[in-house]
């Protein structure tokens, strides 16, 4: 796309009271060489004295939830619209802020599936499912213009035991309670290594028309497996 800015890698840096970090220190404190310091008009990042200069762009703490989402989704958004394809990929540690910035706080999805927010804009979310929503209103308004559209959505959550269909998890959990075993391949999920890029068939395409298919892949999403380590 045209006004793509190379694809290359974003930092930001964990806001206070994220969640899922621990004992949380300033992104700017820095004692003796140790910490992080950072500089978003440069992009430029040090962390415990190491200057890192990969990064396109690096983002404050106190860059919101919605001016985040404006700075970068919005040419992926219209990229996307038009055929092409896109991928967000949110990459660190356990606790660096990967759930926040990409679903929004702890606990969001699952009070989004449950309904909470209907299909309204939560300001806490992230930068799912506010593309989610801004690609769904781009769709209904092709819709009244006539054209024909449809729009899927599908939840595989990768790991070296298997590949889990998260819209089909519950019936997959009772299965492992039961006594089978399993891998990605008996739950419906495997990697066609031959394609090229390798590609995920046999998941759950759920076609979204209304409300309660949002709702029901928000809470799909909630099911993702987390669990802390010492990193945080």
């Amino acid at each position: 796309m045209a006004d793509d800015d190379g694809g290359l890698g974003v930092v930001r840096i964990k806001p206070l009271g994220a969640g899922g970090g621990g004992v949380e220190k300033s992104a700017g404190f820095v004692d003796a060489g140790q910490g992080v310091s950072f500089s978003s008009e440069r992009a430029e990042i040090t962390v415990d004295g190491r200057s890192f200069a990969y990064p396109s762009h690096v983002i404050s703490p106190q860059m919101r939830q919605q001016e985040l989402f404006d700075a970068f989704m919005p040419p992926r958004i219209r990229a996307f619209m038009d055929g092409t394809n896109v991928n967000v990929m949110a990459y660190g540690q356990t606790g660096s802020g990967k759930t926040h910035t990409v679903f929004g706080p702890p606990g969001i999805m699952q009070r989004a599936g449950a309904g909470e927010y209907g299909v309204s804009l939560c300001p806490d979310y992230g930068i799912f499912p506010r593309t989610l929503l801004s690609v769904l209103s781009i769709r209904d308004g092709m819709r009244a213009e006539g054209l024909v559209c449809t729009l899927t959505g599908s939840a595989v959550e990768l790991s070296l035991a298997g590949n889990e269909d998260m819209l089909c998890r519950m019936g997959s959990r009772e299965r492992q309670s039961r006594g089978f075993a399993w891998d990605g391949a008996q739950l419906g999920v495997a990697i066609d290594r031959a394609s090229d890029p390798p590609r995920l068939y046999g998941m759950t395409e759920l076609s979204l028309e209304g409300e309660g298919d949002v709702l029901r892949l928000f809470g799909a999403l909630a099911t993702r497996n987390t669990a802390g380590t010492l990193l945080n």
